[in-house]
């Protein structure tokens, strides 16, 4: 909480001044009656309720700090909380390190003043990324570049879990600062297939960001307040554990980042308009891994038995669910490939997605989210007959329209009882 004398002076106001409290009230209800009636005269004439306000809320509108706000009130709505918070975990542990560098170093009491800007930092981030024969061999993916539309990222746990493309899944969590991290980035790496790696300074409104793509490393160095290092901090813990080695076939691995300090500015630093020298930092990842050839397809774990292999990042946030039911969240068309088809079949009145030896089959549908089912033969092909489906379905024929399909999100798990596992330790 903000005490009074955290904030500096202001200089006198004139005594015809409006109050700064009618200024906000004009903000807000501009054209309330009161205001009119009681309405004084500045010295040009004019009542308050003809200060042009507009530019103001243009100036609001564009600051980075109510993007901020914004987006951290959708995700109070659309995203769950994690109860064991990787996410929270590196976030606190920057602005704790940042804290201590402002403290050693004396540049006085961080207050909010219109006189002075805030005091900056430069932070160097370092990950490991993957080399282009890793990402190469087997792949579709043509230059690295490709990673964030092509490579497909798990987010959750073994139960609870999101499927998303790398760059959507980053533009779901932080709206206001993602795309500027997955722009600096993609800046890095087309210069990489021309120069020695090394990207030229990107700036992005106040932020200034310099990326360095070496064969297996990225380093990226940024300049900004506590609060937007933290979250590019957090950004790049999530990429260096979602863009691990693919594992050995019916193999599960969920990562875990670590933040690790490697040095803190030395005491010769010196301040330099504002901008306090950086402090270096990289992430290490751990992982356990499991054989997907023992997974019950209780509890919503279905999932799993239709997918070769996979990296699940755990501690960070997935989208709410609505019914609170387990399982993956994954757009209809990847879940189509995992299948092994390229059609939405109706049988019986039911959609289905049909492969050689597996089908997906609608559940339940549920408060806009469409429950499937894995169904495997273990004899080679599937049939579309396979008596399974009524025993599991609760979904009446012809209920559920193609339409519906494609306005609806689509979650793979099913079991007969459901238990919460949210936030819990994975196995």
């Amino acid at each position: 909480m903000l005490r009074d004398h955290d904030y500096e002076e202001e200089p006198r106001k004139k005594a015809d001044d409006p109050d700064w409290r009618d200024r906000i009230g004009l903000l807000f209800d501009r054209d309330d009656q009161d205001y009119d009636q009681h309405a004084t005269p500045s010295a040009e004439g004019k009542t308050l309720a003809t200060i042009e306000i507009e530019p103001y809320q243009q100036i609001l509108s564009r600051s980075r700090s109510f993007e901020w706000l914004v987006s951290s009130i959708r995700n109070t709505i659309i995203i769950d909380p994690v109860k064991d918070n990787s996410m929270d975990i590196v976030k606190q542990q920057i602005l704790h390190k940042l804290k201590l560098h402002h403290q050693k170093y004396s540049y006085g009491e961080a207050r909010i003043s219109r006189h002075r800007n805030p005091v900056s930092y430069r932070v160097c981030f370092t990950l490991e990324w993957p080399s282009k024969r890793i990402y190469q061999e087997g792949s579709s993916l043509k230059t690295l570049s490709d990673v964030f539309e092509r490579v497909l990222t798990f987010t959750g746990d073994s139960t609870w879990a999101q499927a998303l493309v790398c760059e959507d899944y980053i533009r779901q969590t932080w709206p206001s600062t993602g795309p500027f991290l997955v722009k600096s980035i993609l800046k890095a790496l087309n210069r990489d297939n021309k120069t020695d790696g090394t990207s030229d300074s990107l700036q992005d409104r106040d932020n200034l960001a310099k990326i360095r793509i070496s064969e297996g490393v990225l380093q990226l160095s940024c300049q900004g307040n506590p609060f937007e290092l933290a979250e590019i901090g957090v950004q790049l813990s999530w990429l260096a554990s979602a863009l691990l080695p693919q594992p050995k076939l019916n193999q599960g691995i969920i990562s875990k980042p670590k933040l690790c300090f490697d040095q803190l500015g030395s005491e010769n630093d010196t301040k330099n308009q504002g901008e306090a020298e950086a402090f270096c930092c990289h992430f290490e990842v751990t992982t356990t891994t499991f054989d997907l050839g023992k997974v019950s397809i209780t509890n919503g774990n279905c999932w799993q038995t239709f997918m070769n292999n996979f990296v699940i990042v755990y501690g960070f946030p997935i989208r709410s669910r609505p019914s609170g039911k387990p399982g993956l969240d994954i757009p209809l068309g990847i879940a189509a490939d995992f299948v092994g088809t390229r059609k939405v079949t109706r049988f019986k009145g039911r959609p289905l997605l049909k492969g050689f030896s597996t089908m997906l089959c609608p559940v339940s549908w549920e408060n806009g989210v469409v429950y499937w089912h894995v169904l495997k033969s273990e004899l080679g092909r599937i049939s579309f007959a396979d008596l399974r489906i009524d025993g599991i379905s609760t979904i009446q024929p012809e209920s559920l329209k193609l339409r519906d399909l494609e306005d609806s999100r689509h979650v793979v798990g099913w079991c007969t009882e459901v238990k919460q596992f949210a936030g819990k330790h994975p196995p």
